[in-house]
């Protein structure tokens, strides 16, 4: 069966829209499974088509996009930094919405030299013997000592 949002066509293709504005302009969204299942598809195969920066992928990310500034954004910026090794969206696992406990998914955009960057400051950060660091608790004032006497 497939999967659908609602019944109503527009209502998916504008929140797709949406959400891919979104994802342009911040890099990262949070949503929920249900929407982020199909859009991760929606937002990949747009990624593939717009990926040349010919005219008509101008043409077709202005047509998808609502905003001017994804549309420069994205042949500007993000284009030239994702051709070096493909477009790759990332989803991970967020916390469940606080209102009726959802379950919610962090979607990334990831680039070769954020990850290297990251990688490097979690190199920087772990201890060198690989071992996790030990947290020291801050120690209790005035802590009442029990009695000999019971």
């Amino acid at each position: 069966m497939r999967r659908l949002l609602r019944s109503q066509v527009d209502y998916r293709r504008t929140l797709w829209r949406n959400l891919l504005t979104s994802l342009i302009l911040y890099e990262s969204v949070i949503t929920t499974k249900g929407k982020a299942k199909p859009f991760i598809s929606f937002a990949a195969r747009f990624l593939h088509r717009v990926a040349k920066g010919e005219l008509a992928a101008k043409r077709l990310a202005g047509q998808t996009l609502l905003d001017r500034n994804a549309v420069a954004k994205l042949f500007e910026e993000l284009l030239p930094r994702l051709n070096k090794t493909g477009v790759r969206i990332q989803t991970l696992a967020a916390k469940p919405r606080f209102g009726d406990n959802a379950p919610q998914v962090l979607i990334t955009l990831l680039s070769p030299e954020k990850s290297k960057a990251e990688s490097a400051v979690a190199k920087l950060s772990a201890p060198a013997d690989g071992r996790p660091t030990k947290v020291n608790a801050p120690k209790m004032k005035n802590r009442a000592k029990p009695n000999a006497d019971g």
